[in-house]
């Protein structure tokens, strides 16, 4: 990895910028996983970054570590799902491709393993790929939309674990495809009952938000989608704002925005932000504006000691003294939970695509062993649509200690458009009395009919204002967000006319507040 002895001896830890360098030269980083098996399903992840433009299309860069954890769920359930099928004869293989967020990189490695032009291996064995039985990915809805178009010739089901675009819904067109993330057009629709609850409930006026979002296709179709839903639903967007999902935009950026909000004189907004999560110069920049004083994100800790009724070690925030349990999958101590959400739904997608694959084998080869069933590795129009039917009705177990799915005891993964079936929770970040510390309350909760229910009435949102000291206090007030200006003026119609039945005007209490909605998938 040196040029020589010399500098072999001067730098043998290679600390150096320019063995660093070549060492990255001489060790690209692999871009792809095998584990075989007897069936093999492809699963794709961005594991590394890639933000590169023509004519640098294929390399990889900052590692994702929240993706990683995606990579670790999908090789758990190839080994839980293994020995739940043990005595069936399963054994289950794995092809992770590394897609590094790169349109034109997946198509390459997609290409290349449909079309056997490239050799997938581990030390013992080469991936045989007439042993396919499905795809499991994307994250992304861009990417999702272009494994789509290579899976459908191929009669190859894709079950991807994010991709919430709308574009999606449509599965007269994606015939081939399911997801276990909910469309963008559910979470939508929540949020427009979220704001017209809080409307009804008095605890806020508004008539008028602030829409951001990014340039990737799920920013700007989900973006669309939240216009349309708005404006049916009587609320004006006085501004809009695109970022960019590059991560490109500079703090000055961020700055005009907030400049130009600044402008409308003291109002209160509502920014509803459609695009993914790793535009991370815009969290920081929320951040650094946000008071110092408010807790870090710990909804994972709070979801899951609010499930299980139980208080993860190292939280603060869990009312209840019985310690969760130590000794399960994924759980560490309370001050290093960090979940990602999208590794729990690239558990139900392996889940699902297996256990529907099972039910589709029990079917197609009744009393013989899969192993030697050929109908399995049928890769045929019929073949695949018959899968997609098994895999779209199947049940799965609650967890991954259990393999029961019979009755109330299996998880519905899918809702009838082949879309994930999950619920929501609203968490309100609040002060706890008599110190300087906030904990999430529990406020809404929608089930999975978009049911939207309130669990205790005594734990209602509260806002907070800021002053220059970086200081909170509770708005007693209802929070006003309103505009009569220009474009905004016939939404303030009189109450009789209007869906919001409030006239509150904004006060030196309800003002310069902003609540930010966020639409992630």
């Amino acid at each position: 990895m040196v040029d020589s002895a010399a500098e072999m001896n001067t730098d043998m830890w290679c600390t150096s910028e320019s063995c660093r360098v070549k060492c990255n030269q001489q060790l690209p980083v692999p871009d792809y996983i095998y584990l075989p098996g007897d069936f093999i399903v492809l699963v794709t992840m961005p594991v590394h970054d890639s933000f590169n433009e023509y004519p640098d299309l294929w390399s990889c860069q900052k590692f994702n570590a929240e993706a990683s954890l995606r990579a670790e769920a999908a090789t758990f359930a190839r080994t839980r799902l293994n020995e739940l099928f043990e005595d069936k004869g399963l054994n289950l293989g794995l092809l992770i491709l590394d897609t590094c967020f790169n349109t034109a990189l997946t198509q390459k490695l997609l290409t290349d393993v449909l079309n056997g032009t490239t050799d997938y291996c581990n030390e013992e064995q080469c991936l045989d790929r007439s042993k396919i039985i499905g795809l499991v990915g994307d994250y992304s809805s861009h990417i999702s939309v272009t494994e789509q178009r290579l899976m459908i010739p191929a009669n190859i089901i894709q079950i991807s674990y994010g991709a919430a675009t709308w574009q999606l819904d449509d599965k007269t067109e994606f015939t081939h495809f399911l997801r276990t993330h909910p469309s963008a057009t559910r979470i939508t629709a929540i949020l427009i009952k979220l704001l017209n609850n809080l409307n009804s409930a008095g605890r806020t006026d508004i008539n008028s938000v602030v829409l951001m979002n990014t340039d990737s296709l799920y920013g700007k179709t989900t973006a669309e989608l939240v216009r349309s839903h708005l404006n049916k639903s009587n609320y004006c967007i006085i501004e809009s704002f695109q970022l960019s999902y590059l991560g490109e935009e500079t703090t000055g950026t961020y700055d005009s925005i907030w400049s130009t909000l600044q402008s409308y004189g003291e109002r209160s907004f509502v920014i509803i932000y459609c695009g993914e999560g790793k535009v991370n110069k815009f969290q920081s920049h929320l951040l650094s504006i946000r008071a110092s004083s408010l807790a870090s994100n710990l909804w994972t800790t709070v979801v899951y000691e609010i499930k299980r009724a139980c208080k993860v070690r190292g939280s603060f925030t869990s009312s209840t003294a019985n310690i969760c349990p130590t000794n399960e999958s994924y759980i560490m101590e309370g001050s290093k939970v960090n979940v990602g959400m999208y590794a729990l739904y690239t558990l139900k997608a392996m889940y699902a695509l297996v256990y529907g694959f099972m039910n589709y084998a029990d079917r197609e080869c009744e009393g013989q062993s899969i192993k030697t069933c050929s109908k399995l590795l049928d890769r045929t129009l019929y073949s695949s649509q018959e899968l997609k039917y098994n895999i779209g009705r199947v049940r799965i177990p609650q967890n991954d200690s259990s393999s029961e799915t019979g009755g109330d005891a299996g998880l519905s993964p899918f809702d009838e458009n082949l879309d994930g079936k999950s619920s929501y929770q609203v968490f309100s970040q609040q002060l706890i009395p008599g110190t300087s510390n906030y904990r999430y309350v529990l406020v809404y909760e929608f089930d999975s009919n978009n049911d939207i229910s309130v669990p205790n009435d005594s734990d209602a949102p509260i806002f907070y204002k800021t002053d220059s000291s970086d200081s909170s206090e509770v708005i007693q007030d209802v929070l006003v967000s309103r505009s009569c200006d220009l474009h905004c003026a016939s939404f303030c119609l009189g109450p009789e006319e209007s869906n919001h039945s409030s006239t509150a005007e904004p006060t030196k209490d309800n003002q310069q507040t902003i609540t930010i909605a966020i639409c992630l998938g």
